[in-house]
């Protein structure tokens, strides 16, 4: 879960009952806390959109959008290895020439020696924007193998999810097989935006209006009326 206005990710607090919260402001910058939601709420929301997607038509297209994303991961990763062989071919080519000019001609060794150096700094920036590409996020994957555990566990899971018998640990690595991150931002008082965004980089929204928990007031301060019972 994170905070849509922050972007950090949110707390769990299991104080009274379970709520989810973002200080990072706080934590790192000595700001406000951002927003502290009602727990549960937001857990029905996410854990039903979970359900929907194991139906196997929302299983297919997952499967093609990840498809379609390893091809375009792997043209990009061609395009880094591109980059590289041809700046580092053209400094080569760049010394080559520096080397075989007359040194006596300075003028053409002081424009060559220039062009030596651009291209190997362009060498070095395809190789470190290949090497950031290379040690990037991790791309997520539904192996056929996971893809025909959830075909299996889906119409038995919603029963099973409120059973107890499956642990809270287990709950998470199911989520996450298919969602990448949750993000919650607040509309209003009693209105939070959820987006779901799923291992296939689209994303779901879906408004939640959680109960609102109100501190209450001493007894010294209340106001007692009366009950008609006519």
């Amino acid at each position: 879960m994170c905070c849509g206005m922050c972007g950090y990710r949110m707390r769990v607090a299991y104080k009274h009952h379970i709520r989810y919260l973002c200080d990072g402001l706080k934590r790192h910058y000595a700001g406000v806390t951002c927003m502290s939601i009602d727990g549960p709420s937001i857990e029905e929301v996410v854990v039903q959109a979970f359900f929907d997607a194991l139906r196997p038509a929302q299983l297919d297209a997952v499967t093609a959008l990840l498809a379609q994303r390893t091809k375009e991961e792997n043209q990009l990763q061609q395009y880094h290895c591109d980059q590289v062989r041809r700046a580092t071919y053209e400094a080569h080519l760049a010394r080559r020439r520096y080397e075989a000019v007359d040194p006596d001609n300075r003028l053409v060794a002081a424009s060559l020696e220039r062009s030596w150096e651009e291209k190997l700094a362009a060498k070095r920036q395809a190789e470190e924007e290949a090497e950031r590409f290379q040690h990037g996020p991790a791309f997520p994957t539904l192996s056929p193998e996971q893809r025909q555990q959830l075909e299996q566990i889906g119409p038995a899971l919603p029963a099973l999810w409120g059973s107890g018998k499956i642990s809270n640990a287990h709950k998470k690595r199911l989520l996450r097989s298919l969602i990448s991150r949750v993000i919650a931002t607040r509309l209003a008082a009693d209105r939070i935006e959820i987006k779901i965004v799923w291992i296939s980089g689209h994303f779901s929204v879906a408004q939640v209006v959680p109960p609102i928990h109100r501190k209450p007031m001493q007894a010294s301060t209340r106001n007692w009326w009366p009950v008609s019972t006519n």
